[in-house]
């Protein structure tokens, strides 16, 4: 028996994957938006999430939807 919250489908790290795709693609999005090595873009990515008190995969999210787009001008 997995452990479960009331109305999940399935086993509690399902979201897990998608959160970690997401948070892949955003950071992809971010290097190509700012034109930074990767590692760059994804500690600007965690510091935004990090300064905004949100989950880094609602803020990579985000990104991925287009809400949210990385400038120069956001340091």
């Amino acid at each position: 028996m997995w452990l479960q919250e009331p109305g999940w489908d399935g086993p509690w790290w399902d979201g897990l994957w998608n959160d970690r795709a997401e948070v892949h693609q955003a950071t992809g999005m971010i290097l190509a938006q700012l034109d930074v090595p990767v590692q760059d873009a994804f500690v600007r990515l965690r510091a935004h999430a990090f300064a905004a008190r949100r989950p880094l995969a609602d803020v990579a999210r985000d990104v991925v939807a287009r809400r949210l787009v990385f400038t120069q001008d956001m340091d």
